[in-house]
């Protein structure tokens, strides 16, 4: 019997998700170096008593990312086969068996830390002191920049034309 076969999922499918957990993982004041930990911190793994290596199936993953960012089933899914399958590597690596996927926890970190950048987190102090600095900024040169641009409306229309 020949098992059904699934495409990969792409990085283009999955890039702005990634782009909406790294936001929500800042939001939610996780440090970069956390980030794994955030992910695997309610997974049961399964242990392989041969190697005795744990791995995660893409089952638990979608799971934990509906629970954790509140994403759809679907949505949940497609990242959480990403992250378990992996991204394709050629043509013939393009497909693999529909079936619960699993990835060792080593491999699974590699990933997450793969595609999630680098980020900061800032506390309120911090954001307030950066917002008072840029506001101190711009109003320094807000009146520098009202006469320059009253200075190019040559008709007084109150509109400028760009080039």
């Amino acid at each position: 019997m020949v098992t059904p076969r699934v495409m990969r999922v792409p990085i283009e499918k999955v890039e702005p998700t990634f782009k909406n957990i790294r936001l929500q993982l800042m939001i939610k004041r996780v440090p970069h170096t956390h980030v794994a930990k955030y992910f695997l911190n309610e997974i049961e793994f399964k242990v392989d008593e041969e190697t005795e290596i744990e791995s995660l199936s893409t089952k638990q993953l979608a799971d934990v990312i509906v629970k954790k960012f509140s994403f759809s089933e679907k949505k949940a899914h497609k990242i959480a086969r990403f992250l378990v399958e992996g991204p394709a590597t050629s043509e013939e690596d393009a497909e693999v068996e529909e079936k619960d996927h699993t990835v060792d926890k080593e491999t699974f970190i590699k990933r997450i830390r793969e595609h999630i950048p680098f980020y900061n987190v800032l506390n309120g102090l911090a954001i307030t002191s950066m917002l008072s600095r840029l506001q101190g900024i711009i109003d320094s040169h807000a009146k520098e920049f009202a006469e320059d641009l009253n200075l190019e409306d040559e008709e007084n229309s109150g509109y400028l034309t760009l080039e």
